[in-house]
């Protein structure tokens, strides 16, 4: 019987430790589901006294393998609290090495306080563990252009096998700050993610800006503005002078396209506001105006061609359209 008692007091005393051990990690997960859902957002919520009295040594990763270490320093960066950071995000590079996230939130905290080498040094570092990485990859290539290394961030980006569209957006918004040494580089580039991304209208901006010119892209707003001021007021005839000179200046102003064919048609020139619209619905963020203002002014002579705009300017969702191909086309 003494026995026996003995032997259960020893098994008690063997259970405790992995009592102890279930209890820290489930108090650990509870919290570990805030922290995670935080770990991408802008904003932190959770209170800096809660997060600070976070064990993050037991256990020292997350569910989803980020260190504990490395989750906790974004709250103390929040809190201005850099040296304590810094401290946790070497402890993470200790309990993860292999996501290379932690070395990365250095790079970027080294980038933000304008310690150039630091932040190469660590980026470089998160680049080579996990390079088809979007965020990883963005911190070099920007580390990389602020020291001016744009033949290291070519051959950094054409070392990634997976491009996602963050990267090629980084890397050519990068790469354009050196294009004239870059020039043939850019533009092949920017090709090949026109011809990747037909339907991103980010891409045809910038060969846009590459064909016509910064300059000419900003003359050509402010023409646009100053036409709208005439065309606010009535003044038709010198918005659309104003119209034609924005879009002389940069031909893919689609703004003004349509606003200047718009002007046309008031002005009874039927024949050259076609000609704006036409060019306007080339525009991959066409709303169906223009194909509307088609389909009235191809009613007048041909009624196929009438309904063909304004059943495509319905697609694009403008409602106005609705009323015509019912009143109209449908009869």
């Amino acid at each position: 019987m003494k026995k026996n008692i003995i032997i259960n007091i020893l098994l008690f005393l063997m259970c405790v430790p992995s009592i102890f051990i279930s209890f820290k990690v489930y108090e650990s997960f509870k919290i570990q589901k805030g922290l995670i859902y935080e770990w991408g957002l802008s904003e932190l919520i959770i209170p800096f006294e809660v997060v600070q009295k976070i064990d993050h040594n037991f256990p020292n990763i997350t569910t989803t393998a980020l260190p504990m270490a490395t989750v906790k320093a974004k709250y103390y960066i929040k809190e201005g609290l850099m040296d304590s950071a810094l401290i946790l995000f070497d402890e993470g590079v200790k309990q993860n090495p292999y996501l290379g996230v932690s070395v990365n939130l250095k790079s970027q905290f080294y980038l933000n306080k304008k310690m150039i080498d630091s932040a190469y040094i660590n980026a470089k570092k998160s680049f080579e563990r996990l390079p088809n990485n979007i965020h990883h990859s963005e911190t070099y290539f920007t580390s990389l252009a602020a020291k001016g290394m744009f033949g290291e961030m070519i051959k950094a980006f054409e070392s990634i096998k997976i491009k996602e569209t963050e990267v090629w957006d980084s890397f050519l918004r990068l790469l354009k700050f050196d294009i004239d040494n870059h020039k043939e580089t850019y533009t092949k580039y920017l090709d090949s993610t026109i011809v990747l991304y037909p339907k991103n209208a980010s891409y045809r901006k910038l060969k846009i800006e590459e064909e016509v010119g910064m300059d000419n892209v900003n003359l050509s707003v402010a023409l646009e503005t100053k036409a709208n001021e005439m065309f606010e007021q009535e003044n038709l005839k010198g918005a659309a002078e104003f119209y034609n000179s924005s879009i002389n200046k940069n031909p893919f102003n689609y703004i003004s396209l349509e606003n200047y064919g718009i002007t046309l048609f008031k002005l009874d020139s039927f024949e050259k506001a076609s000609k704006m619209f036409k060019r306007k619905t080339l525009d991959l963020q066409d709303k169906g105006i223009s194909e509307f203002y088609l389909g009235i002014i191809y009613s007048q002579k041909n009624k196929d061609s009438s309904c063909y705009y304004f059943e495509r300017s319905f697609k694009k969702k403008y409602l106005q359209s609705e009323v015509y191909l019912k009143n109209y086309c449908f009869k």
